[in-house]
């Protein structure tokens, strides 16, 4: 079975940065252990595989290790490999196993509509102060992720992972948030390694938790966001109360086709 397959960076205008996603088209998914193992083969955060259906395409989200409910990255890249390889027409609309998403695309990015996700506070345990010995102003979470609160954006960019205990706060991941400086909001960074993913470089999914977190706190409903990994990413956000519009751009790194 042959299959074309792309790369794009995500939230990013510019090449090598943001966050990569592989994106695969196909006429019907292969067998789930097979798309499993193409993602693992790619070794990217996240390979999206996307299907037509009658009104929009099925897609799924897979990292090397396990397959995921939602990924924000990989669905801004999917959308523009419909678009710029495939003619797709928006709004692009999209069934996962999240449920219905929409993407729409115009000169400022791709908007994707996602769900906010519910936020709940958290305890800042001594496990959670060994893995972030830093001032730590609180905590929440929100689905599978736990996000700590720090002061200030020069704290995020400077903080230096300990993977293993971060590893052991949970089976998902970990964010880093504080409010922004120059030109942005807030800013964040997001650590996977219970998923061998140790530093994602931009998490649109997380945007669903921190968008709602940071719209309350600041007593706004647009926002500007940064995610401060080495590659770093840029996204603008819309929060009303039950979605969060997320706004990125994004650029084709690679054509291809694999052999399976």
């Amino acid at each position: 079975m042959e299959l074309p397959i792309y790369q794009a960076d995500a939230f990013t205008s510019d090449l090598f940065k943001g966050n990569p996603a592989a994106v695969i088209p196909c006429e019907a998914f292969p067998m789930t252990d097979m798309m499993q193992a193409i993602a693992m083969e790619n070794n990217l955060s996240e390979t999206a595989f996307v299907v037509p259906r009658s009104e929009g395409w099925y897609i799924r989200w897979f990292t090397p290790m396990v397959e995921i409910e939602f990924c924000g990255h990989a669905t801004v890249a999917a959308a523009h490999i419909l678009r710029t390889e495939l003619g797709a027409k928006f709004p692009l609309r999209l069934q996962a196993p999240i449920g219905p998403l929409t993407v729409n695309y115009d000169k400022t990015g791709y908007h994707l509509d996602a769900p906010a996700y519910a936020l709940r506070e958290i305890e800042i345990t001594d496990a959670i102060k060994s893995a972030f010995p830093i001032e730590i102003e609180g905590g929440f979470a929100a689905r599978d992720n736990i996000y700590i609160v720090t002061r200030d954006a020069h704290t995020v960019r400077d903080f230096k992972p300990n993977f293993r205990t971060i590893a052991a706060l949970g089976d998902h991941g970990v964010g880093l948030t504080a409010p922004g400086d120059e030109d942005y909001d807030f800013t964040s960074r997001m650590f996977f390694p219970a998923i061998d993913l140790d530093e994602d470089p931009v998490t649109g999914s997380a945007h669903c938790a921190l968008g709602p977190y940071w719209a309350q706190r600041l007593g706004k409903s647009e926002l500007t966001a940064h995610q401060a990994s080495k590659r770093g990413g840029h996204l603008t956000l819309e929060v009303s109360e039950d979605r969060v519009l997320l706004t990125g751009k994004a650029v084709t790194y690679l054509r291809g086709e694999i052999s399976v």
